[in-house]
């Protein structure tokens, strides 16, 4: 059964792979703007957890697209809902997205072609299973755990540039540019953490990905904006996150084997990393 998810699913895991990004940063920051952009994720992760607003633009008139959940930082998942026809799925209302242990669940209740009656294999399943491994780490699907690219602002280049003091949601944060280098922050990640750093710098579509970072008085990231280059999968544009309400309660459990179905097995194909929807 061929359904219209492929081409979308890059909206919710390059989403996802920001959350990563966002997430996480450097130990042992100095005083240097470069040091505390790098350690900002690593400062509002010590918070356990966050509610976030995520927004994805599109030039050349694609829209956007919000998306908003929480974060758990401890245990390394999280959580959102966004509108479906807004990611150019068929369906009504929001579909929910759980990211665990750095796979991808989609409930299938929202989507058109998501019960039994399209294909008995959906029989009892609530959760479309995505896990990005299976698609041979080439980038396009990248890494959805959101803490697993722990190196990624190991790639920040020194020549950061302090915009000005902006607030975020009513917290006063200061605003830096910068640019990610991404071989810079592959080479710098553990080796244990290299393969999932890669995916995800390598699923926002170059080498070098500049950035906006807003920052508090705590040295807590609050917002982050990256520019997605164009590529065979993805078009130009930017993916944000705000983050807000630290320290919140979240629970994020993984679906049972059961109740998920991979999302290979409802297409009926061989994984690829270059198929179009």
């Amino acid at each position: 059964m061929a359904l219209p998810w492929r081409r979308h699913l890059l909206t919710l895991t390059v989403a996802a792979c920001v959350v990563t990004i966002a997430s996480t940063g450097i130990a042992g920051a100095s005083g240097s703007d470069q040091a505390r952009v790098a350690s900002s994720g690593e400062t509002l992760a010590k918070s356990g957890s966050a509610k976030f607003r995520g927004t994805t633009t599109s030039d050349g008139g694609g829209g956007k697209v919000t998306f908003d959940g929480t974060v758990d930082f401890d245990n390394g998942a999280a959580e959102y809902s966004v509108d479906v026809a807004s990611i150019g799925l068929q369906g009504t209302g929001k579909v929910k997205v759980l990211l665990v242990g750095g796979v991808m669940y989609l409930s299938l209740d929202a989507l058109e072609g998501g019960d039994p009656s399209s294909n008995p294999a959906l029989t009892g399943k609530k959760w479309l299973r995505l896990d990005p491994q299976v698609f041979g780490g080439g980038g396009e699907i990248g890494q959805s755990d959101p803490k697993s690219s722990v190196g990624a602002l190991k790639g920040v280049k020194g020549d950061v540039k302090r915009v000005g003091g902006e607030q975020v949601r009513g917290t006063r944060t200061t605003r830096y540019r910068v640019t990610i280098d991404a071989q810079q922050a592959v080479d710098n990640a553990p080796d244990d953490q290299r393969a999932e750093v890669r995916n995800s710098v390598m699923a926002l579509g170059s080498d070098s990905i500049p950035a906006d970072v807003w920052i508090d008085g705590k040295g807590r990231l609050r917002k982050v904006r990256l520019h997605v280059a164009a590529s065979q999968s993805t078009a130009k544009g930017t993916v944000a996150f705000e983050y807000f309400d630290l320290g919140t309660g979240v629970h994020v459990e993984e679906p049972s084997a059961s109740e998920a179905i991979d999302f290979l097995d409802v297409l009926g194909e061989t994984p690829t990393t270059g198929g179009s929807g």
